[in-house]
Formats: C-alpha cells, sequence, structure tokens
C-alpha cells in the first residue's frame, strides 16, 4: 500500500477529530498521546510498514492545528473590535452587489498581523480597486472565526484571518512590487467582460460562471439555481476540478508530444488556479494533472491515488482549518469515488464473466462506452459525496446521475468551447457573437433538461427531521451488505436498486405529516426574521417567509420543512408586509414548491422586493389575494382571518394580522406591528382567551403590550427572533411581560423550529 496515501489518511483524520470533536485545550495531549503510541509501534515489526506513518502524521497533524491557530488565528482574533488603519495589498477584484462590495486583501503593515482578510463597504466605493493596489483603510476589525454572530469556520477554512468594515474613505498610497503576479485576475476579468460581449444574455451568467468561477450573476436567477441543486447539476458551476481535467483534455488533443504538453500545461495549470482563486478543488486537481504531466517526464508511473495524497497534504499544510472546507470534503470524496468505485462500475457494466467487452463489434459500442463511461463517473462520485451533502445541504437529489449522464457532456463542451469563442471576440467582436451564439445552445439544453427533471416526482429527498436520512441509510446499508454477501457470484446491483426504490415510495408514504389536532403551527427557525407553516390533514398554508442575519434561504427552510411533512403545495401564502426579515425567501419558496394563492396587504409599498414577488406568483399562476377588508379561509378543520391593515403609519403598522382557530385553541399572529394596532385590535375584536400568541416585531418592546396581553390571556408565547441579533430582541420589557403573567415562553434561537399542536 501507497505510503504517502496512508501518512495523508492519518494528518487529514488527526485534523478531522481536531476540528470537529476535540476541544483545543486537548490537542497537545492528543498529539503527545499518538507520539507515545507512535513509540509503541516502532517497537513492533508489524506496526512499522502502516500503522507507525499513520500515527506519525496524526500527531503531526494534531501539533500543527494547535500551533496553527497559536500563532495565527489567535493573534489575528485579538484585534477583533478595534477601529484601526490599515496598510493593504489588494488580493483580486472587488466583488460588487447592490447595496454593498466587498475585497480580499492581505495587511502589509505591523499595525495588525501579516493575514488574508476581507473587507467591506456599505457605500459601494471600492469598485476601482485593481489586484496589486496599497490602499490606506480606516476599519472596523470584527473576528473571522464568526458568522452572523455566532462561531463559524466559514472564512478561516478559507484562509481568511481577519474581516473588517470600512468606517471612512480610503485612500490608495501605491502599487505593489509584485502587481505582476496578480496577472491572473486580469485574464479573469477580460473573460468575463468577454462573456457578457459574445454569449446572449440568457446564458452568460451561466457561462460566466462556468468559465470563471464568478457566480454573482448565475446566483441573480434564483428559479435556475433552485433547478440546478434539485437535479443535482450545480456542482457543474462550483469551478472544481472537473473543469482542471476539461482544460488538460483539450490540451492532450492539441498537443500529442508529452514534453510540449508539460511545458504548456503545467503554466496554464496554475494559471487557471490563480484565475478562479485557489478554491481547494481546483488546486487539488491542478496539484494531481501537474503531477500526471511530469510522471512520464521523470519516467515514473503516475498513481493517482498517491497524487490525491500529496494535494491533501499540500493544502492541509498551508492551512489545517480548511478540512471544515464543505468544498473540499466534496472534492476528496469524489475523488475517492471516482479512484475505488467508477473503474470497478465501468468493468462491471462493460465486461462479460469472462472478461470480453460487452459491445465488441456491434455499431452502437462506442455510444455504450460513453454512456457507461458518464454513469460510472457519475455513480463513482456521488458515492461518497451524498452523506456529506445530505448532512450539509440536508437534501439528497434522486436523479443526479441522469443529469448527468444528459447535460454533463454538453456543459463539458460548452467549457471546451468556451474559451475559444472569447478570444474570437477579442480578435472580432462580430465572429465571437456568432460562435457564443451556436455554443449557448448547449447551455440552453442543458438549462432546460435541468428545469423539466428538477420538476419529476420525488426529485429531492430531505434528509432533516424526517425518515430521509433513515432511507439513505438504508441505500447504503443495502448495497454494502449485497455486495459482501455475493459470494462467488457477480455481484448484481439490481436487487439492491429495487428495493432503494421501494423504500424511497413508502418513505414518501410515511413522511406525510398529520397533525394530532385540527392543525400543527410551526415556527421555523429562519435567524431574524419570521415564517409560520400550518400543516392541516391534507393541506398547508404558510405565514411569512423571510430572515435576516443567517446563512441559510428562509424559503429553502419553509420548502425543506414542508418537503420533510410530506407536502408537495402551498395552498395559501400570507405575508403580513413586504419587509426582507418577513419576505425575502418567498422567491425561493415559489421556485421549490407550487403556490396556490398569495394573500397580502391591499395597501402595500411598492419596492424592488413586492414587485419581484408579484411578478414571480403572476408568471407562475398563483392567485393574488389583495386583503382590503377581512377575509375567512378555511383549510380543512382550520380557519383563518386575515385582518386587514388596522394602522395607517409605517409599513408595520399597515401589515395583515392573521386569527386562527383550530376549533378549541386559536391563535394570532400580528407581523411587525406595535402596541398601537395591538389596542385597535383588541377594541374591534373579541380575541379573549387566545391560547398561542405569536410576539410581535420579534419581540420588540414596541409590541406585545400589556393591553393585548391581559386581552388574549394566552398560555404560551412564540418568539421568532436570531441568535445574538443586532437589535437586541427580545427586549426584556417583553420577556417580563410575559414572564408576570405566567405565560410559557418559547424561542427559536434557543429552541430552533418550534411546533404546536392547534385544536383537538
Amino acid at each position: 500500500m501507497r505510503k504517502l496515501l496512508w501518512i495523508a489518511c492519518g494528518y487529514a483524520g488527526a485534523l478531522l477529530l481536531a476540528h470537529y470533536l476535540l476541544p483545543q485545550t486537548l490537542l497537545l495531549y492528543a498529539a503527545g498521546l499518538t507520539g507515545v503510541l507512535c513509540m509503541l509501534a516502532a517497537a513492533v515489526k508489524r506496526l512499522r510498514g502502516r500503522v507507525l506513518p499513520v500515527l506519525l502524521a496524526a500527531a503531526l497533524g494534531f501539533g500543527w492545528y494547535y500551533a496553527y491557530d497559536a500563532l495565527f488565528v489567535r493573534p489575528a482574533d485579538v484585534f477583533a473590535g478595534e477601529r484601526r488603519t490599515v496598510s493593504v495589498c489588494v488580493s483580486a477584484y472587488p466583488n460588487c452587489y447592490d447595496d454593498y462590495s466587498s475585497v480580499l486583501v492581505r495587511s502589509v503593515d505591523g499595525t495588525v498581523p501579516h493575514v488574508r482578510m476581507l473587507v467591506y463597504d456599505y457605500s459601494a466605493g471600492m469598485q476601482d480597486l485593481r489586484p496589486g493596489d496599497l490602499v490606506e483603510m480606516p476599519l472596523k476589525l470584527t473576528s473571522a472565526a464568526q458568522r452572523y454572530r455566532e462561531k463559524s469556520d466559514y472564512y478561516l477554512s478559507d484562509g481568511i484571518l481577519l474581516r473588517g468594515w470600512l468606517t471612512e474613505d480610503y485612500s490608495v498610497t501605491g502599487r505593489s512590487a509584485l502587481r505582476a503576479l496578480f496577472f491572473p485576475h486580469e485574464i479573469a476579468r477580460v473573460l468575463k467582460r468577454q462573456v457578457d460581449l459574445c454569449f446572449p444574455e440568457d446564458t452568460a451568467p451561466l457561462m460566466k460562471a462556468l468559465l470563471t468561477g464568478d457566480r454573482r450573476d448565475y446566483y441573480e436567477d434564483d428559479a435556475l439555481v433552485c433547478a440546478m441543486k434539485m437535479s443535482g447539476f450545480s456542482h457543474i458551476v462550483a469551478v472544481s476540478g472537473m473543469h482542471t481535467s476539461f482544460l488538460v483534455g483539450a490540451l492532450g488533443l492539441l498537443i500529442r508530444r508529452r514534453r510540449r504538453r508539460a511545458a504548456v500545461g503545467i503554466p496554464m495549470i496554475v494559471v487557471f488556479m490563480a484565475m478562479v482563486g485557489f478554491t481547494p478543488s481546483v488546486v487539488r486537481a491542478g496539484i494531481m494533472q501537474i503531477m500526471l504531466l511530469t510522471a512520464p517526464l521523470l519516467r515514473r508511473e503516475n498513481d493517482p491515488p498517491t497524487s490525491l495524497a500529496a494535494a491533501a497534504l499540500v493544502l492541509l499544510g498551508v492551512n489545517p482549518a480548511a478540512i471544515g472546507s464543505i468544498s473540499l470534503q466534496l472534492s476528496f470524496c469524489a475523488m475517492a469515488g471516482l479512484l475505488t468505485v467508477t473503474p470497478r462500475l465501468y468493468a462491471r457494466m462493460t465486461k462479460t464473466p469472462r472478461g470480453k467487452d460487452r459491445f465488441e463489434g456491434r455499431v452502437y459500442a462506442r455510444a455504450m462506452h460513453a454512456v457507461c463511461t458518464s454513469v460510472s463517473a457519475s455513480v463513482g462520485a456521488i458515492v461518497f459525496t451524498t452523506p456529506v451533502a445530505a448532512f450539509c445541504f440536508g437534501m439528497v437529489p434522486v436523479y443526479s446521475v441522469l443529469t448527468n449522464l444528459l447535460c454533463l457532456w454538453a456543459m463539458s463542451a460548452a467549457f471546451t468551447l468556451g474559451y475559444p469563442v472569447c478570444i474570437l471576440g477579442m480578435l472580432w467582436q462580430p465572429l465571437g457573437s456568432v460562435c457564443g451564439w451556436a455554443v449557448a445552445w448547449l447551455a440552453r439544453y442543458s438549462i432546460a433538461l435541468v428545469n423539466l427533471i428538477a420538476r419529476l416526482p420525488w426529485a429531492v429527498v430531505c434528509t432533516r427531521g424526517n425518515l430521509g436520512a433513515w432511507w439513505l441509510v438504508f441505500v447504503y446499508a443495502v448495497f454494502i451488505l449485497s455486495f459482501l454477501f455475493k459470494g462467488r457470484e457477480r455481484w448484481r446491483p439490481v436487487v439492491p436498486l429495487c428495493l432503494s426504490v421501494a423504500a424511497l415510495a413508502l418513505v414518501s408514504m410515511l413522511s406525510f405529516r398529520t397533525p394530532q389536532g385540527s392543525a400543527e403551527l410551526s415556527v421555523l427557525d429562519v435567524g431574524q426574521g419570521q415564517s409560520i407553516v400550518l400543516l392541516t390533514h391534507s393541506g398547508a398554508a404558510v405565514i411569512d417567509c423571510g430572515g435576516i442575519m443567517t446563512p441559510d434561504n428562509a424559503g429553502d427552510t419553509a420548502a425543506d420543512f414542508l418537503l420533510s411533512s410530506g407536502r408537495r403545495s402551498v395552498d395559501l401564502l400570507v405575508l403580513t408586509h413586504f419587509h426582507e426579515d418577513h419576505a425575502n425567501g418567498v422567491e425561493r419558496l415559489l421556485n421549490r414548491m407550487e403556490v396556490r394563492r398569495l394573500a397580502y396587504p391591499a395597501d402595500y409599498e411598492q419596492s424592488e422586493l413586492s414587485d419581484t414577488i408579484l411578478s414571480l406568483c403572476a408568471s407562475r399562476g398563483v392567485a393574488l389575494f389583495p386583503i382590503a377588508a377581512d377575509a375567512d379561509v378555511t383549510i380543512d378543520d382550520l380557519a383563518l382571518r386575515l385582518i386587514a391593515p388596522l394602522g395607517s403609519r409605517s409599513l408595520n403598522e399597515r401589515g395583515l394580522l392573521v386569527y386562527g382557530s383550530g376549533g378549541s385553541e386559536d391563535f394570532l399572529v400580528t407581523g411587525d406591528a406595535g402596541v398601537g394596532v395591538e389596542s385597535l385590535f383588541c377594541r374591534d375584536y373579541d380575541p379573549e382567551d387566545t391560547e398561542i400568541l405569536i410576539a410581535g416585531h420579534h419581540g420588540s418592546r414596541s409590541s406585545t403590550g400589556e393591553q393585548l396581553l391581559d386581552t388574549l390571556k394566552p398560555h404560551t408565547a412564540l418568539i421568532s427572533v436570531g441568535a445574538a441579533n443586532s437589535y437586541d430582541h427580545p427586549a426584556p420589557e417583553v420577556l417580563e411581560r410575559l414572564t408576570q403573567r405566567g405565560i410559557n415562553i418559547l424561542r427559536t434561537d434557543t429552541m430552533g423550529t418550534i411546533s404546536l399542536s392547534v385544536g383537538n
């Protein structure tokens, strides 16, 4: 067995334990204990070959993880919360969005440690910066070990050790002496410009993401983003090892001689890695491809597992915190499957039991081999990545193999042809536009199929909080057991495949959640926002769908919850008002599920968000239900009264109120209404003995007033609020009012999603 592979496994295993399980205080003890085990293994001859390298690498892993934190992370974290003017060198072109911009920099003076930093500007004033610029920036510094005020490895795994917000105007003081090293960023910028010029508007965002890794425009098309995820094809826009393989494959067609191919290919790979920002998956593939190109020149055979191990040691040696990068984990898991599963599966599909080619001499032999190659590669890539993706993203695309079979060839061709199109566009723009129009049909073909596959039944299995996770465990268990107990017979995957499909159908039926009472009311954990799901015996309603200060989209949270409850559609979506924290997830929800009706205040304040939602509803055939007067809606045994806006000033006061009754129990949703609107509600309606109250405005002191509480006399108050939010919600005054009246307080920031039964 390859020693470098064993060393990489021991090193990476130690980093995984250090990152996810062991507290920082125990890492040195773990390194010392592993070192003792190394000495014991060295004394036993049988253990020297395999066990000793693994233990030695593990000891180094524990020690380096501790040292990296002590030498780099903690010294940088000391400056969090301070305001300082820092001299930095810009590392990349800024990313500019609608309301802010961000740029990667590296500090170059002694004000703060010389680390990689991410700087934000909410005045959108950094768009003129270029890689290599030396800039004086007045910053408010914050920790890179937190995201949305919660502990996170999101930035640390990418090598970012500090973040900062511009507090005043910056000043450019010069250019770095090493500015020539940033030329790959210039190439990327020119490519992005040419993609916009050469390709039609409907395909340019996808082609830009495919060719350069810039997904900002791609993410603007939320419908396509959802379809790509649900069909299992979103990996195509995450520039990865596959794209590096496409480049090297295209180079191999042009240059046959090994020395020339290596002389051209190695610099090309390095430039490509720099151009897309040295993402872990591209660096992994780049190292492996460089070793593949150099092996013949050194008269050595290329060994993919050894190359994979070398790539892991390089990446994790530079930054041990990169072990927490999801892209790195998925990249290495995919490659492990391609090296171990794909060759065997391909042989199983193309060879007879006697080792002969199944398709030899047949007209369609080449086509069948291409199909078998695609299927075996797709299956190999997902064997180890699926559990990781299910754990991280909470969903498993069922038809990903089919999507790759039908679309991967088209997107690989689009990628390979995309660069020549851009070059032609630089030489003569009309020619580039004509060629871009032709290549765009490959992207259109893939987009059409992706949208079709995403709408198929059971396109996605949710694995959070339902039977979907157990179905996935069952699938792996069935396939592994059938392989282990095949005996002398050749392994046949038909039986485990049929069992998996039957189990999926069973899980789909069993996952349909039937409420114990008239309905089940769930306040979802969407961060600082609100989204309430009502499940009845056969239907579902959603009140608000928005959240801020959270990495998760509220629409995804609501869709995952509904799908895991066996619901494929929403009978009624109610928006109390069009604020971001109540409605910014609606577009994602509409793109993932069928919504039949949308209720909203008739007297709403027009905004970009409201225009987007209403136009999308119109295009999807959603019935619009503007509420100018009170309206009653019944879903099974659940009665909802949509109360027209009672206030007339701010948007919060002009929002809807929702009063629901499940027979023996009632509940009230006031949105962001203040105590003035609550007073009007108590005066004009008869809300006595309302058992459940969703606290107004996320527990703000201006809502959930004493008059409302004394009139309703609720026994339970639910507060939808984000953890450690910047508004200090829920307010102490509100908590005191609730506590004084003996009301049970349930909060999403401490309990996550909360579900209660309504009615008998």
